[in-house]
């Protein structure tokens, strides 16, 4: 995973593996990052969260969720970042996009692979 949508990949291995995911709208979910004292692990979550809302990152993270489940987010989600950051509406021009892309995607440095 590349540190962006790591969500979607998750629950792509989840389903891939034979498991099911289930929707259960009046569940809570609380989402809490633990506060370690440990400088590594801090400076990779500052790193982290910097990266989420780095362009470059999130093209790398698209990219690379693309190229590994040849597939692409729904296009009919809020605030599609294919849509948000380069104004493509289609698949067809995401896909033209990722190839043109593609090898500035292999050189992008500093990002955690599945």
């Amino acid at each position: 995973m590349r540190g962006s949508f790591e969500d979607n990949e998750m629950s792509l291995r989840i389903t891939n593996a034979g498991f099911r995911l289930l929707n259960s709208p009046l569940s809570i979910v609380i989402h809490d990052h633990y506060d370690f004292k440990d400088t590594t692990f801090k400076k990779n979550e500052a790193e982290y969260y910097a990266g989420r809302n780095n362009e470059s990152h999130l093209k790398s993270a698209l990219i690379h969720f693309y190229n590994k489940h040849d597939l692409v987010f729904s296009f009919a989600w809020k605030n599609n970042p294919w849509d948000l950051l380069w104004g493509l509406n289609s698949k067809r021009e995401i896909e033209r996009f990722i190839q043109k892309n593609i090898h500035e995607n292999e050189h992008i440095s500093g990002l955690q692979h599945a």
